[in-house]
């Protein structure tokens, strides 16, 4: 699960935020998001979320407080952008149930923010209370394609949510779905589209029942997700996983992530470096490179998650966790440079594992993905090498199905989609020079492949033949999300020939 809206800043929490993070991650949190409000503890957010790697934050002014708003204030939200915790501008918006600030002051801060954020390329995280029409009115005119986020412990109705949903918004979900008298939000969340929902806890607010009345904290986020899946007759992972994909897109967590895991295997890398410098040295300057790679063959395996986005409405389906494999050849022209080929093949039954009746005239997807890339060593003589790479990529993917378009039971369908794709990839690789065969490899990294064209079939592969909108033309745009593991060796080919 992914708390997206916490105070843990507050001071509410300043007696036990160590045992209350700890609370968090042992019921099954994976990342919390805090929102700042007010700029004199903006320090005090930024020093909170380096308590740990599974803390983020925001930076923004929050309608109560937006008379504090001036070009010093907005200095510091633009030089705190800079820090890899910042993830939104937030929290903003508009507040009239408490008359903290007048109502066309209010209005001007949230629209300079919401500059801001398209300015830097980031989402918002935005306050709404007894708003609706100024606060829509004013996200209508500012709407861009670079304009995205999401409207925080949503209390509109089912039109207004649409209407967010329709300009690229999430709306996110608090205790208050469990309370007694919350039939309308309720009803609010039955029509959301669970591809648009987040959990939150807007901690140390909102506790949900029956915990309501005391200090909420992230730990009861569970009470959320079990209300959503209960509304929404959903299993409750289902409700985790979809929430959490929604929160990592949104907010660019799977990035961050990856960012700390290269920081953290780097600097391991440089003590290892440093801890044998004295004698590495003298094998570089006697020696040459003590791992020497010209041409490597291995074997490949990972595990694919797949994300197809469907035009135009926006919606993501994911597949995950698809056992792939393939193989690796890959040569070392430069001590510090490689470049690689690798090909994997897998094949998706879970379009069609829910539902048996499917199995009469579907096959399993196939694909296939054919990797050209180039990679850098920092520190190409160490027993660790760390590198990044990129590429491109070529991707081909087999549906077939019965031909129910001419109504010919028995007669296969074959649909082929080819697509041009770029990756993007980081890991580490392991040497193991065996004295008289080479040394052997194992890599391990994360690549992500991102098709450059949008898929056109001129059937919905998603949908059962007997569906209505099976006929109908289908697009949509796709990416994969690959950690692998590669055993590479590399033939001593300086002592054989």
């Amino acid at each position: 699960m992914i708390d997206t809206h916490s105070h843990l800043f507050s001071e509410d929490f300043d007696n036990d935020i160590n045992e209350v993070l700890q609370n968090a991650f042992d019921s099954g949190i994976k990342m919390i998001l805090m929102p700042a409000i007010e700029p004199k503890t903006f320090d005090k957010v930024l020093k909170t979320a380096e308590l740990d790697h599974r803390l983020y934050c925001s930076m923004g002014v929050h309608p109560h407080n937006s008379q504090e708003y001036n070009q010093e204030v907005e200095e510091m939200i633009i030089s705190n952008l800079a820090n890899p915790k910042v993830k939104a501008i937030g929290e903003i918006g508009l507040d009239y149930y408490y008359d903290f600030a007048p109502k066309d002051i209010q209005k001007e801060v949230f629209i300079q923010q919401i500059r801001l954020a398209k300015k830097f390329n980031y989402p918002i995280i935005v306050h709404n209370r007894e708003s609706d029409i100024d606060l829509m009115q004013i996200l209508r005119q500012e709407q861009s394609e670079k304009l995205t986020g999401v409207l925080h412990c949503f209390s509109g109705d089912t039109q207004m949510m649409q209407e967010a949903i329709e300009m690229g918004f999430n709306v996110s979900f608090t205790g208050n779905i469990t309370f007694k008298k919350a039939d309308d939000i309720r009803e609010v969340v039955k029509n959301t589209p669970i591809e648009h929902i987040m959990l939150e806890t807007d901690a140390p607010y909102m506790a949900p029942v029956p915990m309501r009345g005391k200090r909420n904290e992230p730990k009861y986020l569970i009470k959320v997700a079990e209300k959503i899946a209960e509304i929404k007759s959903l299993n409750i992972n289902e409700v985790i996983k979809m929430t959490s994909n929604n929160a990592k897109k949104l907010f660019n967590l799977l990035s961050l992530t990856l960012f700390f895991v290269f920081t953290f295997l780097l600097t391991n890398s440089q003590l290892v470096y440093s801890q044998n410098e004295d004698t590495l040295d003298e094998e570089i300057i006697d020696e040459g490179n003590p791992y020497p790679k010209l041409f490597g063959i291995g074997f490949t395996a990972g595990l694919n998650t797949i994300v197809d986005t469907y035009l135009p409405e926006g919606q993501d389906i994911s597949y995950d966790g698809l056992f792939t494999m393939g193989g690796s050849i890959t040569s070392y022209p430069l001590d510090f440079l490689f470049l690689q080929a690798t090909y994997l093949s897998w094949k998706n039954n879970k379009p069609y594992e829910d539902s048996k009746q499917f199995e009469k005239y579907l096959d399993p997807e196939k694909g296939q993905l054919y990797e050209f890339s180039f990679g850098l060593t920092p520190n190409p003589h160490s027993k660790m090498n760390f590198f990044v790479l990129s590429g491109i990529s070529y991707y081909q993917r087999d549906y077939t199905q019965y031909d129910w378009i001419t109504n010919t039971a028995g007669t296969k369908l074959y649909l082929k989609d080819n697509k041009i794709g770029i990756l993007a990839g980081l890991g580490f690789i392991a040497n193991i020079p065996i004295q008289g065969a080479g040394v052997f490899t194992i890599n391990a990294e994360w690549r992500l492949n991102f098709l450059t064209e949008h898929t056109l079939l001129p059937v919905n592969p998603r949908l059962a033949p007997t569906d209505p909108n099976y006929t109908k033309e289908t697009e949509f745009s796709t990416f994969f999300s690959i950690p692998r593991a590669t055993i590479l060796w590399y033939p001593p080919f300086s002592e054989w020939f």
